[in-house]
């Protein structure tokens, strides 16, 4: 899809589909640095006909440029080729423009080419090029310089246009290759009817199949036809749906799915173009949309008058500090105000009203005991960190990180930029089992922030995820991007004693979206799993709730509190400007524990495939297997029965392989694996058969034919349970064959879904008469999330200090417990489902003291999470242990 400079014309791109022409006017890019393209990178010969407009690439990868490896790229792709194939197919009509220019990053050596003719050359010998060619030499920019040429218009075709590209390594031990390419327009043409603007694109009430979607009034128009596909899947646009007003419902739709939609108008004067795509994602079977669990905004305690009794406008950020029970209330047009709560009076008043540069939209602290706060500042697409006085009298911006100067995918929206941010420590994502977008792998921070900082984009609603150096200016790394349930969010609140991401979004009726931070692919894209959808309690009048702040379990397990606020303009009613900031209280919080069911691989999971009807004998079906070589598309895979990617039919035996990382398959009660299949399945986990159906029984070959043939053609859903036994932690393997009746079967189809049923939290044991406060990083309260085993945690519980630290030694965990008070102590060692494993009674001495668990080794051949608890009376201190 086009990105577009000045007031222009929209072209959208789709590969092997007759699409409208689209015209322009000014500058507009047709290819963007970040679009995806089609790669192929197993190292094999090509030939040249891949070149070419109607060489089919179906069967290759497609990822978001820049795609390489060893250098920053925003897609990895596999090392050790000479030569890479990157593919791309725009529609437009050339004539329409002046002339074109390209944009290109490579390393080693490139050569380009436009329906099927070479047009560019670089670091590459003269003559014919092989697949084996070798660059010229080693490229010394690591890919970082963007090379330039101006194209003519006679070089394209009126419709679709292929741009096609080869990097070569200068050898197959390279260390490193980049590709990305830009290609912009120039020219003017006119339109008979005005584009809808995707600014203004919504999408409410999603259910599993269905999302009303709507758009703003285009001048002239008499109607809108409308077309949608799941987004990043390669399909076809559906056909066009007319609607003769400014919004269309949307059915028979994937569950737990991200669609992206165009609109174009219909005038007396002719049809209009499509618009940009908006962008939607329907609910999982098991979020529904629940009602708000407080009480609605006109009942709850309206805060702006401690602020200004005169009311506020910009409202857009929100922070709650447990620790010293500060609420810091961000404006969009460059303040910081403070408000401070009197746990003894219960009651709020102004602390600070201070200027901060910018464009502040979020606020969020990392330390909560030091004197320093994070922005995102839209104005300037920057994460900045500024320190404080004691008090907030003033503060002082230390350093900053601009997002745009990443080799991210993010891109300048303008007004619908970043919006909030939050803070995840480490800790908390190993619990969760976070996978980078970019790489796929777990990712913990490793700048030295201890944590990875999470932005909210309101633009498309998603969460875009950052490692940063707190210390060092622009050094940071890009972690990836995660959809959510909305095209638009604009805050996020993380509660550190659930490890819930609470995020906001104010798009329809407004709603809050709870993740435990856990992902799935989705297309070739990730998105949270959700947990739960709550639709908020919405204000009267303007209802562009911006802001979100919740705070922990405190002062009691039942009395949590959030503050929503929202954002007035400074035309509007002065009754709005005076209630813009309201407490909930209390809020009745979900817990992350009992009863969670967690997606890990969705129905349109992307798998390794091969169907080139070779025998694959055995080892295809373990861990260790490489399936480097094979293609990978999206489910559902077959041909002729409805599917997502399209095989090669004419074979008896297709192979699919799916990796995915379950850190700890023993949180699970068990999994369910539903699947579709046409004709025979058999399904392995590492290597081990699970499941066969419609297979005779015996050793299966690449020869053996399914039992019968499908009747149901792949449409029933068939399913059974695996044990948490089936799943070792980290690194799963997902393997599949299906079969058909006849080598000359007409139909073919695959899917598969594998979801973790009834997730234990460690939550799971209650802490009788245990008080509590929020205390540095986490806090502690019924077994709440803590920090790793080596590092050191303080607890601050009723002016009794306590902290834990845990070594490890042969044999044992040692643990040195110091405190302010000595006497009689308890410490007990317990199991994730709250098992008594270890008892020790001792007595605390002035300088601390020290005991061994010794039943370390036995617990090193048990991976999992465990918890350690130290009290005196009701003094608590807890630790959560990881044991890999």
């Amino acid at each position: 899809m086009t990105k577009f400079i000045g007031k222009i014309c929209i072209v959208l791109l789709q590969i092997f589909i007759s699409i409208p022409t689209i015209c322009f006017s000014q500058s507009s890019t047709i290819i963007a640095k970040s679009a995806q393209f089609r790669y192929l990178d197993n190292g094999s010969n090509q030939g040249t006909s891949w070149r070419g407009l109607s060489f089919n690439d179906t069967s290759w990868p497609l990822a978001n440029a820049s795609l390489g490896f060893g250098n920053v790229n925003t897609t990895t792709i596999t090392a050790g080729r000479l030569t890479y194939y990157f593919r791309k197919t725009v529609s437009f009509n050339p004539a329409s423009f002046t002339d074109f220019k390209m944009n290109i990053r490579r390393d080693d050596g490139i050569v380009v080419y436009i329906n099927g003719t070479e047009v560019y050359r670089n670091n590459m010998p003269s003559g014919s090029i092989a697949y084996n060619t070798k660059a010229s030499s080693a490229c010394s920019d690591d890919g970082a310089s963007m090379l330039s040429i101006v194209l003519s218009g006679n070089l394209f075709l009126n419709g679709n246009n292929i741009i096609a590209a080869e990097v070569h390594n200068n050898s197959t031990s390279s260390s490193d290759v980049t590709f990305e390419l830009e290609l912009i327009a120039n020219g003017t043409s006119a339109v008979p009817c005005g584009i809808p603007d995707p600014n203004f694109f919504t999408a409410t009430n999603q259910s599993i199949s269905s999302a009303q979607v709507a758009w703003a009034a285009v001048s002239g128009a008499s109607s809108y036809e409308v077309s949608y596909r799941i987004l990043n899947s390669g399909q076809a646009f559906s056909g066009p749906l007319v609607s003769s007003s400014t919004s269309l419902s949307l059915t028979g739709l994937q569950t737990a799915t991200t669609y992206e939609f165009i609109v174009r108008a219909i005038c007396a004067s002719g049809t209009g173009l499509f618009s940009s795509a908006g962008i939607f994602t329907t609910l999982s079977a098991n979020t529904p949309l629940t009602a708000w669990p407080a009480e609605a905004w006109s009942q709850a305690d309206n805060l702006t008058a401690l602020m200004d009794a005169n009311g506020l406008t910009e409202l857009s950020g929100l922070f709650w500090n447990g620790v010293r029970n500060t609420l810091l209330v961000s404006h969009g047009d460059g303040r910081l105000r403070v408000l401070q709560h009197n746990t003894q009076t219960n009651s709020f008043s102004q602390m600070a009203n201070l200027s901060i540069p910018g464009g502040p939209e979020g606020i969020t602290q990392v330390n909560l005991n030091a004197d320093e706060f994070y922005t995102i500042d839209e104005n300037y697409y920057e994460i900045r960190k500024y320190s404080h006085t004691p008090g907030f009298t003033s503060a002082t911006l230390v350093n900053s990180w601009n997002i745009l100067s990443l080799p991210s995918i993010m891109t300048n929206t303008g007004n619908t930029g970043p919006e909030g941010i939050a803070f995840v420590p480490d800790s908390f994502l190993i619990a969760a089992g976070f996978i980078s977008e970019r790489t796929g792998q777990p990712y913990t921070s490793v700048n030295g922030m201890g944590g990875l900082l999470f932005i909210a984009h309101q633009n498309l609603g998603q969460i875009w995820v950052f490692d940063v150096n707190p210390n060092v200016s622009n050094n940071f790394s890009y972690v990836g991007r995660y959809f959510t349930n909305k095209s638009e969010s604009c805050d996020l609140a993380f509660d550190r004693s659930t490890g819930l991401m609470y995020i906001l979004h104010n798009i329809g009726l407004n709603s809050i979206e709870l993740t435990d931070l856990s992902s799935a692919i989705s297309g070739s894209s990730r998105k949270f799993n959700t947990r739960k959808e709550i639709e908020l309690s919405n204000p009267s009048g303007n209802i562009n709730v911006e802001g979100l702040a919740i705070s922990n379990r405190y002062p009691d397990s039942m009395n949590v509190r959030v503050w929503l606020c929202r954002d007035i303009e400074s035309t509007e009613s002065s009754t709005y400007k005076k209630d813009c900031l309201r407490q909930f209280a209390p809020f009745d919080q979900p817990e992350n524990q009992s009863n969670q069911a967690s997606v890990i691989i969705t129905t349109n999971d992307r798998f390794k495939y091969l169907d080139n009807g070779s025998n694959q004998g055995t080892n295809w079906r373990s861990i260790s297997f490489n399936d480097a070589s094979w293609a990978e598309g999206s489910a559902a895979l077959g041909f002729e029965n409805p599917h997502t990617t399209p095989l090669a039919g004419g074979h008896i035996t297709y192979y699919f392989r799916k990796t995915v990382s379950i850190p700890n398959p023993s949180v699970f009660q068990d999994f369910t694996m539903n699947l579709k299949r046409d004709d025979g399945i058999v399904v392995y986990v590492n290597g081990i058969e699970v499941y066969r159906n419609n297979m005779p029984s015996g050793a299966i070959a690449y020869t053996t034919l399914a039992s019968s043939t499908c009747s149901d053609d792949g449409s029933a859903l068939l399913n059974f349970t695996l044990s948490p036994g089936n799943f070792v932690s980290g690194t799963n393997v997902i393997a599949a064959e299906v079969h058909n009746r006849s080598i000359g079967s007409s139909d073919l189809t695959f899917q598969l879904e594998l979801i973790g049923n009834n997730a234990i939290s460690p939550m799971a044991f209650n802490c009788n008469n245990c008080k509590e406060e929020e205390i540095g990083f986490e806090h502690s309260n019924e077994i709440n999330r803590l920090r790793n085993a080596g590092m050191e945690l303080s607890a601050h519980v009723d002016d009794h200090i306590m902290s834990l630290l845990i070594t490890q030694h042969s044999g044992s965990l040692s643990v040195l417990v110091r405190g302010e008070d000595a006497g009689a102590y308890s410490a007990k060692l317990y199991s994730l489902s709250g098992q008594l494993l270890f008892e020790k009674e001792f007595s605390l001495n002035v300088d601390g003291s020290t005991f061994d668990i010794p039943v370390y080794e036995s617990l090193y051949q048990r991976p999992g999470i465990y918890f350690l608890t130290v009290m005196n009376g009701n003094n608590l201190c807890r630790r959560k242990l990881f044991i890999n």
